[in-house]
């Protein structure tokens, strides 16, 4: 593509004539960086993937900031974000990034695909950075470890108050959650966000009461 050309009219074009056969990707590729759109539009579902060698190199925080940005720009017509860090970037396209690149999750089974409903009001997990919209009002998760700021007019950005505890290393190894135990151990900042955010976390005594 030349830099002149409309994305969004290449964008929006292939996603009506894919709606109903999968993921539409869209890369930017450098040397040190490189940015993948994947969007399931049957499944409402939108990932955004950032990394390269400039992760490493220069550091996680501009990449947090970048994709912060985007989320508060876009809080108007999302119900629930988040921003985690991760390895395995076929899971992330995919939507399965939290079964297979994150730490083993107790409250229900995040290989279910039907648990993307949901997310209007429940979160699949905590991570050290969430847009939470209008399903959660009056529940959004307080504290002197967690910093509310308002994205939109009805969305929450919420976010830890020391990102290098989420971003600066991976929670599992590299290459994503090993298949078989023994498994990696819990962060204890995780542990102690889920206890945090059970309220709104999605469970299983959620999924079969509906």
């Amino acid at each position: 593509m030349r830099a002149e050309d409309d994305v969004r009219v290449y964008m929006r074009q292939a996603l009506e004539l894919s709606a109903d056969l999968g993921v539409v990707h869209l890369t930017s590729v450098a040397p040190d960086r490189f940015r993948r759109l994947a969007v399931s539009a049957s499944r409402g579902r939108v990932s955004l993937i950032e990394g390269g060698s400039t992760i490493e190199s220069a550091g996680w925080r501009p990449t947090l900031l970048s994709l912060k940005s985007i989320m508060n720009r876009t809080s108007t017509w999302v119900t629930y974000g988040l921003i985690k860090r991760g390895s395995r970037r076929p899971a992330a396209e995919l939507g399965t990034s939290l079964a297979e690149d994150w730490p083993p999750v107790p409250h229900f089974n995040p290989r279910m695909i039907s648990a993307e409903a949901f997310e209007e009001e429940f979160a699949p997990d905590a991570f050290g950075v969430q847009l939470l919209g209008p399903g959660f009002a009056g529940r959004v998760p307080g504290g002197r470890d967690w910093q509310q700021t308002a994205a939109g007019s009805d969305a929450i950005l919420l976010e830890h108050a020391a990102p290098e505890a989420w971003f600066a290393d991976l929670f599992v190894p590299f290459g994503g959650l090993p298949i078989l135990p023994p498994f990696p151990p819990v962060p204890s900042v995780l542990e102690r966000a889920r206890d945090e955010f059970a309220e709104i976390l999605l469970t299983e005594a959620v999924l079969t009461s509906s």
